[in-house]
């Protein structure tokens, strides 16, 4: 066993949680060091913190329902995280950061400050969420990717690459953001759905040095690139009419002259 629960106990949603404390040295891989015999953070049950691998709970961090911390996560500060969430492999929830329901945060992610995790949530790659974003629904944040500043993903919506999301931006329904995507409030990005022969979500959005670009399928790239893509593979079809009329409607938008 790495750790103990402790007779120090505070009540929590109807619930007790003890203070823990290390029976060994525990050496976190990106973490401060853990000694023998040092208090952490608060637990439920034994099962809200893996007795196996180096992940800890630091400070006055809380865990407790069903929630588990395990590997080599880290769970700092004033964090919660309940209900059925997980904290795997090298990620790190800290500051007041919230993550509950059946959310998911793992590999080398990082969700701090005010944030809310919720419903099947997913964040995972290198992936970053803080200040006071919401991450909820079945809303996917992974790579390189930074959700930040008042900004919501939720819905089914996926952030990766390089993308941030920041501002007061409401990222939701099926739009997917990649590469550099810089969406800082609404007007940003454009998602429509149920076009072409295989009725594909399609996501217009500006990139970080201003350009507007196409993700839809398979491809990414420009306007331009999306528009010779189309006539490649659809020709004069009601197919690539729609998908014109779709380029037509995002250079309005986006106050792109002809």
């Amino acid at each position: 066993m790495k750790y103990e629960l402790t007779d120090e106990i505070i009540e929590v949603a109807g619930r007790k949680l003890h203070r823990i404390r290390a029976l060994v040295d525990i050496i976190t891989p990106c973490g401060r060091p853990v000694r023998k015999g040092e208090l952490g953070g608060w637990v439920e049950e034994e099962h809200n913190l893996s007795q196996y691998g180096n992940a800890w709970i630091y400070d006055d961090a809380q865990v407790y329902d069903n929630a588990c911390v395990g590997e080599d996560a880290r769970v700092c500060g004033d964090a919660k995280i309940y209900g059925n969430a997980h904290i795997y492999k090298r990620a790190e929830v800290s500051g007041k950061a919230q993550v509950y329901n059946d959310a998911y945060i793992d590999n080398d992610a990082k969700v701090y400050g005010r944030t809310l995790i919720c419903g099947i949530a997913h964040v995972c790659g290198a992936a970053q969420v803080f200040g006071n974003a919401k991450v909820l629904g079945e809303a996917r944040i992974n790579d390189q990717a930074k959700v930040y500043g008042n900004a919501k993903v939720r819905g089914s919506a996926q952030v990766y690459g390089e993308s941030e999301v920041c501002g007061i931006a409401d990222v939701h329904g099926d739009t997917k953001l990649c590469g550099d995507a810089w969406i800082r409030d609404n007007e940003c990005y454009i998602t429509i759905k149920g076009l072409g022969s295989r009725y594909r979500d399609t996501t217009i959005f500006k990139t970080r040095n201003g350009d507007v670009v196409v993700k839809c399928g398979c491809f990414y790239g420009t306007l331009t690139e999306f528009v010779d893509e189309v006539g490649r593979t659809h020709g004069d079809s009601k197919y690539a009419e729609e998908y014109l009329a779709l380029v037509k409607l995002a250079k309005i938008h986006f106050g792109i002259e002809e």
